[in-house]
């Protein structure tokens, strides 16, 4: 992790549970700190990211089973005759 985010994130200060919202460039992050656990190795820190959704993201569908791929093309000699 980049030690500048890392030390940003020290200063916090944030206790086991608790969590802030923060605004970087109009989008906004919440920073949440997981309960303590049972090995205390210094402050424990979860980032979630969720970017905004894109105007121009796509959904594409999918199904199980086998390929539906077109059939493979064939040459023979009849097709090497020159024309």
């Amino acid at each position: 992790m980049n030690a500048t985010l890392t030390e940003a994130l020290r200063g916090l200060s944030l206790k086991p549970g608790e969590h802030r919202f923060v605004t970087v460039d109009g989008d906004q992050f919440e920073i949440r700190r997981s309960p303590a656990s049972v090995v205390d190795e210094g402050p424990m820190i979860t980032l979630d990211f969720t970017p905004p959704r894109s105007a121009r993201a796509i959904t594409v569908p999918t199904r199980r089973g086998p390929r539906i791929l077109p059939d493979p093309i064939v040459i023979d000699e009849n097709n090497l005759a020159p024309e």
